[in-house]
């Protein structure tokens, strides 16, 4: 999960207050669907498309042109199929009307080209609500429909129970976002089948720490999280971090979700004098932690990780927030290879693609070009092309490789400060 910008918003900002535009649930396709419509082959067994998305001609789109429709129902050849599992309704919906438009639009490249030697790609959706305890049954829909592999879930419940179905299933998946360790910590135990287009959260405070060891001669940092999975990874991995540089925690405190006074754990914090605090919690929690610290006359440097960047944060922490670093993935913006993809994308959909979008989009084309080199779709070989990917290079994660969990190689996270009341990546034009 990641946290909101003007092109984002995390699960748990969403699960704390309804979308004002969350997007629609699928709706029956018609005939009449032009190309450069979303469509997918099946949720519940029949053709759908989103209500929510745009028509664009293939010409607007900036895509190659006479891409037909691909449905159930067409008398050539079947498609061969790629499932797509996110929120296609409930009160994460918006993730999953984004994903689908990065996902169609690499499908349609792919089609467009003739890159699978003339066969042809569809979407097989399936809709998870953002409910982990639908994954597993939606991957099982998909794996009996027939597909190839899984792009999806968004969100790390939803991924953690899908990785076991699709271990089972041996059908590959790439979640395109979802953060939890645990989701590819299963392939140690023989369950090598999930991969991951994004970041874990026990890499955000390596991205932090040549910060931590510049706040103070010596640095003295101390480790507030909440009870939660994440923010007890954020604990872990910023343990491991200090560790690594010869340090030791100058305190550490556990706080609830949730909490509106943090005064008796703020009075312990300012004992130990700290250079700066490292916090593992929401952005809500975050934002009131760092105004109690201001308030209590804290100096300390605040440091978080990607789930407080999140304009919650900003409104609870208000001019207490100023200068709060984290860590967070980088802007898309800020990315020169994927230009040409995000002014496509707001040609043919008319908004500006989201980090959801363009991370599916990469994982698409990356099983696409996987399926390519397998020259199957047989579960164990496309596995095998997956895992040995090494230099296929995705518009946003560049050179994609993973490692032996599955997880992606190379820069997941950068770093980010609040100025101005915004979050602003640190070395960005």
């Amino acid at each position: 999960m990641w946290s909101r910008q003007p092109w984002q918003m995390s699960l748990a900002a969403a699960a704390l207050a309804v979308l004002s535009s969350c997007g629609q649930a699928a709706q029956p396709a018609t005939p009449s669907q032009q190309p450069g419509q979303i469509r997918a082959i099946s949720t519940n067994g029949s053709p759908t498309a989103p209500a929510s998305a745009p028509a664009a001609s293939a010409a607007a789109s900036g895509l190659p042109s006479a891409i037909p429709t691909t449905s159930a129902g067409d008398s050539a050849s079947p498609p061969a199929r790629i499932g797509l599992v996110a929120p296609f309704s409930g009160i994460a919906a918006a993730f999953g009307q984004d994903m689908l438009k990065g996902m169609q639009m690499a499908i349609d490249e792919s089609n467009g080209s003739g890159a699978l030697d003339g066969k042809r790609l569809a979407i097989d959706q399936g809709d998870d609500r953002g409910d982990a305890s639908l994954a597993a049954g939606v991957a099982k829909k998909l794996v009996a429909d027939g597909v190839a592999a899984i792009v999806g879930p968004p969100t790390s419940g939803s991924a953690q129970e899908l990785a076991a179905a699709v271990n089972q299933a041996k059908v590959p998946a790439i979640t395109p976002a979802a953060n939890d360790p645990r989701i590819t910590d299963q392939a140690a135990s023989g369950a090598p089948f999930m991969f991951r287009a994004a970041g874990r959260w026990d890499q955000e405070a390596s991205v932090l720490l040549p910060e931590m060891m510049k706040s103070g001669t010596p640095p003295k940092v101390v480790l507030v999280a909440d009870q939660s999975a994440y923010g007890q990874a954020l604990a872990s991995s910023a343990r491991q971090a200090l560790g690594s540089a010869g340090l030791q925690p100058a305190g550490e405190e556990s706080v609830e979700s949730g909490s509106k006074d943090f005064g008796p754990v703020i009075a312990r914090i300012k004992t130990r004098s700290p250079s700066a605090i490292f916090y593992g919690g929401f952005a809500a929690d975050g934002g009131n932690f760092a105004k109690q610290l201001a308030t209590a006359g804290v100096k300390a440097r605040l440091m978080l990780g990607d789930a407080a960047e999140d304009r919650a944060f900003v409104d609870a922490a208000g001019t207490a927030g100023e200068g709060a670093m984290l860590a967070f993935p980088p802007d898309p913006k800020q990315v020169p290879t994927a230009a040409t993809f995000l002014e496509a994308y707001k040609r043919r959909y008319g908004v500006a693609a989201s980090l959801y979008a363009v991370s599916t989009y990469d994982s698409a084309r990356l099983v696409i070009d996987a399926l390519k080199r397998a020259g199957s779709a047989d579960g164990e070989s496309l596995r095998q092309a997956i895992a040995s990917t090494s230099d296929f290079n995705g518009v946003y994660w560049g050179k994609m490789s993973f490692d032996a969990k599955g997880d992606l190689q190379g820069r997941t996270y950068v770093l980010w400060t609040v100025r101005a009341g915004k979050f602003v990546q640190e070395g960005a034009s």
